[in-house]
């Protein structure tokens, strides 16, 4: 009987110990870190307002330069770059003439409208009489060229274009306070760009 009560005792301490070693696992959920970053991507939403931005941007010159026609006449973006660069050209071989006072090669540039009005005895008086200098004499167009039309224009930045028709553009200087300047008045005659001298 003792050997019997001894045996049971055995085996439930072996039991015992048996179920205490077998460690219990337990399921664990591994989660991803955060990843932050200085850049968050925008929404779709965010995306298309960007966009407008940018395209209103790149449009803002153009919407400018046609903003004032006086016609309804429609000049496209791409016609618009177009003659922006023409007259840029333009502008930028004509100061190379004012440089050298080459008067020949000015002739050129020039509506023949223009030449024949300043070409005037009358109305070179007219243009003498608003010098502010009252020493320099005008006796014709070459004179006008030489002692107007360069002092004016000499050196001066000519940054955008300005539509009064499809053929008739100002070419100005914008400000910081947004006004504006104007250096020229061009003409489209034969598809050539040439400068028009208001009359007085």
């Amino acid at each position: 009987m003792k050997f019997f009560a001894k045996l049971l005792f055995t085996s439930f301490i072996f039991i015992l110990l048996s179920c205490g070693s077998t460690p219990k696992v337990e399921e664990q959920k591994i989660e991803e870190p955060e990843v932050t970053t200085e850049y968050e991507q925008p929404t779709t939403e965010e995306v298309m307002v960007v966009d407008e931005i940018i395209v209103e941007e790149s449009d803002e010159e153009y919407l400018r330069s046609i903003n004032n026609i006086e016609t309804e006449e429609v000049v496209s973006k791409s016609e618009f770059e177009f003659d922006k660069a023409a007259i840029l050209q333009k502008i930028e071989e004509l100061s190379e003439i004012m440089e050298n006072e080459d008067y020949k090669s000015w002739m050129n540039y020039i509506t023949k409208d223009s030449i024949a009005y300043y070409s005037s005895a009358k109305n070179i008086r007219k243009a003498q009489k608003m010098l502010p200098d009252r020493t320099i004499q005008l006796y014709g167009i070459k004179d006008y060229f030489k002692y107007v039309f360069i002092p004016a224009r000499k050196n001066r930045k000519v940054d955008e274009i300005r539509y009064i028709s499809k053929n008739y553009v100002k070419a100005v200087q914008v400000k910081k306070d947004k006004s504006i300047v104007v250096y020229y008045y061009f003409v489209r005659e034969n598809n050539e760009w040439l400068v028009h001298i208001p009359e007085l």
